[in-house]
């Protein structure tokens, strides 16, 4: 899944601060999928759901405050950015582009509420420390969750 080490690895993805061009016209909904720890797209139930739902807009948040908790570490950073870039190839492969914004979640998933009209938050349920759970129950009950 995420190699140890990345020879030939694609450029990561672009990142963005959670002001970005619109990927969907004014008048078309998206269903978001939120990536947080369940990095792939092989039996994604949320990502299949939001498929099944209409066009699908795929996200990661990188947050800073999370990457300063205790239980953080350097390793486990450098991981993730591997991760996501396994995941970033994986979603191309079937014609989907990952974004990955910087910020906190509730400002980031508010600005793209807004700015595309996000129909529904596709995500797994949180499963980590307890500052994480703070901005997933907010952003729940911002925008709603199916999955």
């Amino acid at each position: 899944m995420c190699p140890a080490t990345l020879a030939f690895a694609p450029p990561p993805p672009p990142l963005h601060r959670h002001r970005h061009p619109r990927l969907f016209s004014p008048s078309m909904s998206a269903q978001l999928v939120w990536f947080k720890r369940d990095l792939r797209v092989a039996d994604h139930a949320p990502l299949i759901n939001a498929a099944k739902a209409g066009p699908v807009l795929c996200l990661y948040i990188l947050e800073p405050a999370l990457w300063q908790q205790p239980d953080a570490a350097r390793q486990h950073f450098h991981f993730t950015l591997e991760c996501l870039r396994d995941l970033y190839t994986a979603l191309r492969k079937h014609g989907l582009t990952l974004q990955i914004h910087v910020g906190e979640a509730t400002d980031v998933l508010d600005d793209l509420h807004r700015s595309h009209g996000i129909a529904s938050l596709h995500s797994h349920q949180e499963t980590g420390n307890g500052w994480s759970y703070c901005p997933t129950s907010a952003c729940v009950r911002q925008i709603g969750v199916l999955d």
